[in-house]
């Protein structure tokens, strides 16, 4: 496991009237492991991010502020995994189960009564997600009343991969032999999950794009109507777009058709 971060700020003042905020953070962490006792089981995580603030403060008058905010974030999770050769999955015993696929690693082995190993989270994949925001706001002071009125906007991208399990799901129950080690040395499958591959794969894994947005326009005003009562009102709306993927793989329930059926956004699919 290896851990590292760092965050750098600058505080400047532009004039009487002016000032200037920006602060960046950046982090890594790394994990990795091996999902089997073969070194062609290493596995591992890598988590980086990033963040980016700025704040631009301008005062026309004692009574009269403006303050404008930009906020960026990046953040990752990336599964890796080393591809093992036909060699090792030959050694594992089973009779004729597997052939190489490029791109992925062990399967899901369960024995039961033992426990298991290998599965989806040693597959190569990655999600990942990127926003940056950007507000507005006006703050005015006139006598007993505080009025503060402005909007927020932010825009968010998800990323993630599709991959499947291309070697499979492989439970050994113990079923034929009365014991799982020896079902799985004998390739007696109890319970069985492969996907249907085609001849040749050249692209693992597929992926997903979703872009949406927020928006909140917003006024509000403090009111100190007595030296012992203070009022707050205001008024705020906030709207989310729906998540769009880019390449149109969006897909919902199509409730007209009786007999079941979805609706997707891809019209060549």
């Amino acid at each position: 496991t290896d851990t590292d971060q760092q965050t750098y700020r600058v505080d400047q003042y532009l004039g009487a009237n002016d000032r200037f905020f920006v602060r960046y953070t950046f982090g890594d962490y790394l994990t990795s492991g091996y999902a089997y006792a073969d070194p062609d089981s290493l596995n591992g995580t890598y988590f980086p991010s990033k963040a980016l603030s700025a704040v631009f403060t301008h005062t026309f008058s004692p009574s009269l502020v403006n303050q404008l905010r930009y906020g960026w974030f990046s953040d990752s999770e990336i599964y890796y995994g080393v591809s093992p050769s036909q060699a090792s999955l030959d050694a594992l015993g089973l009779k004729g189960n597997f052939q190489n696929v490029p791109g992925t690693v062990y399967p899901l082995i369960g024995l039961n009564g033992y426990g298991s190993f290998g599965g989806a989270q040693f597959y190569p994949g990655a999600s990942a997600q990127s926003d940056w925001e950007l507000s507005d706001s006006l703050t005015i002071n006139k006598g007993r009343h505080t009025i503060t009125t402005g909007a927020n906007y932010r825009h968010y991208s998800l990323y993630a991969t599709t991959n499947g399990d291309f070697y499979g799901d492989w439970i050994y129950s113990g079923g034929f032999t009365g014991d799982a080690v020896a079902d799985m040395l004998l390739g007696y499958v109890g319970t069985l999950n492969v996907p249907n591959l085609p001849s040749s794969i050249s692209t693992v894994p597929a992926t997903t794009t979703d872009n949406y947005f927020y928006l909140a326009p917003f006024v509000q005003d403090d009111w100190k109507a007595t030296r012992r009562l203070a009022m707050n009102f205001g008024l705020r709306y906030d709207f989310t777009s729906m998540p769009s993927e880019i390449h149109g793989l969006n897909a919902w329930w199509d409730y007209s058709n009786k007999a079941g059926g979805w609706c997707i956004s891809n019209k060549s699919i």
